[in-house]
């Protein structure tokens, strides 16, 4: 028997355990994002005409818009395995406090808004179950972050020009308006009063319930065509087997 060869021993459990490099890349973006809007804040730049002198009275706000949106668009990669997901949500927790320290926010205002970007994060890497391929996990990246951009695009079109369906803040309607704007409903001060049905928690069940029904259909899809191209082998190896006797 050949002797073992020490090198490769050594080896094998290296290269398993190594972080990928391709993983790395969108972590360190998601932190890097999230510095630069609590930065924003901190230091007290505009965002927009008129803003309020004090910003960083805004940290909750800006930074649950930062992270949720970015988190759609890194969804690709910070969503592609439940390793990086649970990563990308135990490092947002800590942007959540600082920026509630900046906000004087309470803590119960903190512990809302960091479990409700953690969960947007969990339907994000649900969504990508159905779709493990790369052109699958962008379509669904971009989808994600179209979703979220569009809630406060439609509100400040109704709040500009009056357009009264949009004006609405029905569950339907918060359904339709994306994660944004569910999630600053959570730091909102009738977030106890509205009850389940009408917060941003129900849109956040209703999308992952619709991934986990995508990711079932598709995976009994799979078996099922699994079966029937073995069962189809089977008959024409029956065939063949009859044939030659």
């Amino acid at each position: 028997m050949p002797p073992a060869n020490p090198a490769t021993n050594l080896s094998a459990p290296r290269e398993r355990h190594a972080t990928p490099f391709h993983s790395t890349i969108p972590l360190g973006a998601w932190l890097l994002v999230q510095i630069g809007a609590i930065s924003l804040v901190a230091l007290r730049i505009p965002l927009w005409p008129h803003a309020p002198a004090a910003g960083e009275f805004l940290a909750m706000d800006v930074l649950l818009i930062v992270q949720i949106l970015f988190a759609a668009l890194l969804s690709s990669r910070l969503c592609q395995d439940w390793r990086t997901t649970v990563t990308a949500i135990a490092s947002a927790g800590p942007f959540a406090i600082f920026a509630g320290s900046l906000a004087a926010a309470s803590s119960s205002t903190i512990l809302y808004a960091a479990m409700y970007v953690g969960g947007w994060i969990v339907v994000l890497r649900i969504w990508n179950l159905p779709f493990p391929s790369k052109r699958g996990r962008m379509t669904v990246s971009a989808v994600a972050a179209t979703w979220g951009a569009a809630g406060p695009l439609l509100l400040f079109i109704g709040n500009e020009f009056g357009a009264t369906p949009f004006r609405s803040t029905g569950t339907q309607m918060r359904l339709m308006l994306g994660p944004i704007i569910g999630a600053l409903s959570e730091i909102g001060e009738n977030r106890m009063e509205s009850g389940f049905m009408n917060s941003g928690w129900a849109m956040l069940a209703g999308a992952a319930i619709v991934g986990m029904i995508v990711f079932l259909l598709k995976k009994a899809a799979v078996s099922r065509g699994l079966d029937i191209r073995s069962g189809g082998f089977g008959a024409i190896s029956g065939r063949h087997s009859k044939t030659d006797t």
